[in-house]
């Protein structure tokens, strides 16, 4: 069973065929936002959250080789957040780093976005701080323009984006109550 499965598996009450228990349309906005209306992203995302089984079945192969996600044994939630992430990853404007990266690692996946249009190069950072540290350094040396933010859907991964201010607090306000949390820098992933 992957990670993604055993950590969600208490909250699994639906199998894939069964009626989704809430609504995901906000992860279309979400996307729209997120990738500046890229329309292959949207549409991809509008996709999964249409049908998330039809959309499941087709990218099987994706959902186990890059998660470990075996699409009969997670809830709808699962499926459709794996499916928005890795939309986004998919067009450039997410980029996964472990928790526990090295620097090259970290400063690798976030030159991947493409929505920064900033050389980090001038920025110090030591390899014996954390993945937390590096994106507080970051956003202080940009000084919040853009905000390099986590996706956090429950894993031990940290899920990169830019946004700005303004993205930030409407992303907030589509995702409260919702399991998916975007955060920045010093209080990510609290």
């Amino acid at each position: 069973m992957s990670l993604l499965s055993k950590l969600f598996k208490s909250i699994r009450k639906n199998s894939v065929t069964d009626v989704p228990p809430e609504d995901f349309t906000f992860l279309v906005r979400l996307a729209e936002i997120i990738s500046h209306n890229d329309e292959n992203v949207v549409s991809a995302v509008a996709e999964c959250v249409g049908n998330v089984n039809l959309y499941a079945e087709k990218n099987k192969s994706r959902y186990y080789a890059e998660w470990a996600v075996d699409i009969k044994e997670c809830d709808m939630e699962t499926l459709c957040l794996t499916g928005f992430i890795s939309e986004l990853e998919y067009g450039g404007y997410l980029a996964v780093a472990d928790s526990s990266c090295c620097l090259d690692d970290f400063l690798f996946a976030v030159n991947q976005l493409k929505t920064l249009e900033t050389d980090l190069s001038d920025i110090e950072l030591s390899e014996e701080e954390a993945i937390q540290v590096w994106c507080e350094a970051v956003n202080i040396h940009l000084k919040g323009k853009p905000i390099l933010c986590g996706v956090d859907i429950g894993g031990e991964d940290w899920n990169l984006i830019w946004l700005t201010k303004e993205e930030l607090d409407e992303v907030f306000e589509l995702c409260k109550g919702k399991r998916l949390y975007i955060s920045y820098a010093d209080c990510c992933y609290v």
